[in-house]
């Protein structure tokens, strides 16, 4: 079993801002890596989220994000959909299963986005 959870929760501290991305961006890239998934707490809730991606896709990476909200901004996703290949949902289960009505519908509408906007779609 691995005990990486534990033997590294005190090694975050903070969250990385958008100097510290970019240059893991540049770095990974340089590195000859293809492609960056983004996820985590809730990237789409960065101020620079846009960039992020955006730099990442200037350096030929394919970038994939994954997103625990169902509701979002047109706007916003179809700014980040110039940039990433894939958005990933995370399903939350306990919602689905208490109030499916309201989730499926959110779910659904969000999916039907993700597809308008060309995007792939994955679920977590």
């Amino acid at each position: 079993m691995l005990d990486f959870p534990e033997r590294h929760r005190d090694d975050i501290t903070t969250v990385l801002d958008t100097k510290e991305a970019m240059t893991i961006i540049d770095k990974i890239a340089d590195a000859g890596v293809f492609q960056l998934a983004i996820g985590g707490g809730e990237p789409l809730m960065r101020e620079d989220i846009i960039s992020i991606v955006a730099r990442a896709h200037e350096r030929k990476l394919v970038v994939h994000v994954t997103t625990g909200r169902y509701l979002h901004e047109l706007d916003d996703l179809r700014e980040l959909a110039k940039y990433i290949k894939c958005l990933q949902i995370g399903i939350k289960q306990e919602e689905l299963l208490k109030h499916p009505e309201n989730e499926k519908e959110k779910l659904v509408q969000l999916i039907a986005l993700t597809r308008e906007l060309g995007l792939d779609i994955g679920a977590n």
